[in-house]
């Protein structure tokens, strides 16, 4: 639980200075600044349905869309096709 207090932007912030160091490894740094964009859309999302659950209502939808989107993206960076790793 501790861990959704991090900002996302602090996240993405670190995890850029240090993809210059990991420049083999782009698609877990892609997947870790997708991640931490998911989770500023939860975090928003919990913020707004504090605030006004009405409005937290109307915009589940989005978010989620947003959230599961992201999520699946991830999968798809980290676990990619096989498909697409055949030579042709």
């Amino acid at each position: 639980m501790a861990r959704l207090l991090y900002s996302s932007t602090a996240v993405s912030v670190v995890i850029s200075r240090r993809a210059r160091l990991m420049k083999q490894d782009r698609s877990n740094v892609s997947s870790a600044l997708i991640m931490a964009t998911a989770m500023m859309y939860l975090r928003l999302l919990v913020i707004i349905f504090f605030l006004d659950s009405t409005a937290g209502k109307s915009l589940l939808l989005a978010f989620a869309v947003l959230i599961i989107l992201s999520c699946l993206l991830v999968v798809g960076l980290l676990h990619p096709l096989k498909i697409l790793e055949m030579e042709l």
